[in-house]
């Protein structure tokens, strides 16, 4: 393990953010109100979302630990768990209790291993499960549409060898590569790297917020971050430092838990942070609320073939023709089968006939004759219009507010 800042002598605390996602004040006291999983009627951009609290945590091993682990999330209201350390062989998954449901990836020897621990509501909205290996796996969701890849991570330690580490971070390429670029994405890991508070050369990935110096390995994953275009979410909330801590043992203390989403899904991140002495192991529970916005999709009107029966009377002698020498008016079989057989000709041979026609309403094209320069600009102007309007709350426009546009 890196180099530790020793802990200070007046202690930590736990948290005492008010967590948008229902947790109480305070690191280990008090209990979350509401469901891990349900529908609020705003985003913090007006919009109609879902929330969705999803942590990380090395667990140590999972052996004997099962129920443990449920309690836990059922405290913190957690609906999607990554653990690291799982330390069990194989890949399988395995029913937790209480409708909990963990799929984790293992390797023979034992050490190491991975998982994502679903909650019980949730459980039925796995769609796909992808294990890399006993360091890197992925649990597909999907609820109203909104699909989200929830990947479990553990990276090498700081003492191993350099090819270990480089597989690991190629496994990772190779994993962002598959993923939908319209889903979500949320990674839950363990690191073993010092992102450091200071933010110079990653501004796009980094918020300010991190613990202590940046390390080798906090350069890797800070990198990684910017290649697939991810944020580390823990570095964007204003936090005390001894609230950034993940890590502690006997006396030293960093931060190498982290949680990361692609960033255009930053805005939908409302709060992150380390929930301490609720786990009694040398990590601590990582967090992190999301509302995700639920897209209202149109109603898509049903524009199904219509026969052209106005053509009758220009075509009406062909079209006898065509029945009385294709359509076997005598069916045999009962009333409903001889009927379908025999409507269904008619209506082949009126298709043929007469032809058919699309219905729905008339479509136009968006690049209609009105669309020019002068409109769009007109438009641009009003938006920049709007958007004063709004900043001042409705009172009078600037001076250097344009004439004559509304």
């Amino acid at each position: 393990m890196d180099s530790c800042k020793r802990k200070k002598a007046n202690g930590v605390n736990g948290s005492t953010e008010v967590s948008v996602g229902g947790v109480a004040p305070g690191g280990g006291g008090g209990r979350p109100a509401g469901p891990p999983l349900s529908l609020v009627s705003e985003t913090p951009s007006g919009q109609t979302g879902i929330k969705l609290r999803v942590g990380t945590l090395n667990v140590g091993t999972m052996t004997g630990k099962g129920m443990e682990v449920v309690g836990l999330m059922e405290r913190r209201k957690v609906g999607v768990l990554c653990v690291q350390e799982v330390r069990w062989k194989g890949n399988e998954a395995r029913a937790m209790g209480d409708g909990y449901k963990m799929f984790y990836a293992g390797e023979a020897s034992g050490r190491n291993g991975v998982g994502v621990v679903v909650e019980s509501s949730l459980v039925e909205s796995v769609v796909g499960v992808e294990r890399v290996s006993s360091r890197l796996m992925m649990v597909k969701l999907c609820w109203n549409g909104i699909f989200v890849n929830v990947v479990s991570a553990y990276a090498p330690q700081t003492g191993l060898g350099k090819e270990e580490k480089e597989e690991f971070w190629e496994e990772w390429d190779g994993l962002m590569g598959k993923i939908e670029k319209g889903e979500r994405l949320v990674i839950g890991a363990d690191l073993n790297g010092h992102v450091g508070r200071e933010r110079a050369d990653f501004e796009e990935v980094h918020g300010g917020w991190g613990f202590g110096t940046r390390n080798e390995e906090g350069r890797s994953i800070l990198e990684a971050a910017v290649v697939h275009e991810l944020v580390v979410v823990n570095t964007w909330f204003k936090r005390r430092e001894g609230q950034l801590v993940t890590f502690s043992r006997q006396g030293c203390e960093t931060q190498i838990d982290y949680m990361l989403v692609r960033k255009d899904q930053r805005k939908e991140c409302v709060n992150c942070k380390v929930v301490r002495d609720e786990w009694q192991g040398q990590h601590s529970l990582v967090v992190l609320d999301m509302i995700v916005k639920v897209v209202k999709r149109r109603k898509v009107r049903n524009e199904g073939e219509v026969i052209k029966w106005f053509s009758m009377s220009k075509k009406e002698g062909e079209l006898r023709e065509k029945l009385l020498t294709e359509v076997e008016w005598r069916s045999r079989g009962t009333v409903e089968e001889a009927w379908g057989t025999v409507a269904e000709c008619v209506r082949r041979c009126a298709r043929e006939v007469l032809g058919v026609t699309r219905k729905g309403r008339c479509k136009v094209e968006k690049e209609s004759w009105w669309w020019g320069d002068e409109v769009q600009e007109a438009v641009k102007k009003k938006r920049v219009l709007y958007r004063e309007w709004r900043k001042n709350k409705g009172g009078r426009l600037g001076e250097s507010t344009e004439k004559g546009v509304v």
